[in-house]
């Protein structure tokens, strides 16, 4: 049974996904090896050794309270199939990529932890990763399985880069991540892009005919807001400007001023809710008092 040449079944439960593989191989499995309790859990497999291994890579010790969660969903599904995929059980250990110096993911951590899953013929999928910038670092390493790219299933990575270009996308993405040029990385939530794309639906649905496009100047912002210009193209309303704010900044008088130059009836907010971005709504209140403001989930603090 090698990776990537089985089936695999995907269950979702509490947005998280767990891949097996389909036992339709005939080929004998050998015990599974676990991965060092250094950085991962003990192997939960309802009883005895497990023929193959699940791995979750997550960023434990930031979000405790969150990725227990995360592990409590996981191995309710396995329970649920019995721990097996057909003939074969399947085991599985929660990992760590975080450190208490970056409690977020350690991008060190994410590669040697990549490397290990890499190795362990065992481990036929991951569930992870935390933060998209660990995923970018894991997905080419496991791509270079001697076995086989393996898969990556991620409920939370949301930057376009793993999987299409977008408007605030890296050189050379997506295709950095896939050496092999052989896609192994799946997401079940919508990638940043796609909210801008929701943003510019709802506009048409409030009827609005000139939307003003600001951004953040920072990766997420410039996804959304790329998403939303492509949207407003197919939807047929305009787009009458574009500008941005820097997340340091307290004032913001002259960037309504600009926007107010344009005569929008809507307002796109494309980046995250900054310390100073209550006056930025403030400002553009006070000079388009009639303006719809939209904004993505980075503005739900």
């Amino acid at each position: 049974m090698k990776r990537g040449v089985a089936a695999v079944w995907v269950s979702a439960a509490v947005a998280l996904s767990v891949v097996t593989l389909n036992a339709g191989s005939s080929t004998s499995a050998a015990k599974s090896q676990p991965l060092p309790s250094s950085f991962c859990s003990k192997v939960s497999s309802g009883t005895g050794t497990p023929d193959y291994l699940i791995v979750s890579d997550l960023a434990a010790q930031g979000n405790s309270v969150v990725v227990a969660r995360f592990v409590a969903a996981i191995e309710f599904v396995l329970a649920q199939h019995g721990f097996k995929a057909g003939r074969y059980s399947v085991g599985y250990q929660s990992c760590d990529d975080s450190t208490p110096q970056t409690p977020q993911g350690d991008l060190a951590k994410c590669a040697s932890n990549a490397k290990a899953y890499a190795a362990n013929p065992s481990v036929i999928g991951v569930i992870g990763t935390w933060s998209s910038d660990c995923a970018g670092v894991e997905l080419p390493i496991i791509g270079r399985s001697p076995t086989g790219p393996l898969a990556l299933v991620s409920p939370i990575n949301t930057n376009p880069g793993l999987t299409h270009s977008s408007g605030g996308s890296a050189p050379g993405e997506p295709g950095r991540y896939y050496p092999s040029g052989r896609r192994n990385f799946a997401r079940l939530i919508a990638p940043d892009d796609f909210q801008g794309v929701a943003a510019a639906v709802l506009a048409k649905q409030l009827g609005l005919r000139r939307v003003f496009v600001l951004d953040d100047a920072e990766q997420y912002g410039l996804d959304v807001a790329g998403g939303f210009r492509r949207a407003a193209r197919n939807l047929h309303f305009s787009v009458v400007g574009s500008a941005s704010w820097h997340v340091s900044q307290s004032q913001f008088d002259e960037v309504a001023m600009r926007v107010a130059r344009a005569h929008p009836d809507g307002i796109l907010l494309g980046g995250y809710g900054c310390a100073g971005c209550a006056a930025l709504i403030k400002a553009l209140r006070a000079h388009l008092p009639r303006s719809r403001l939209i904004a993505p989930e980075g503005f739900l603090p």
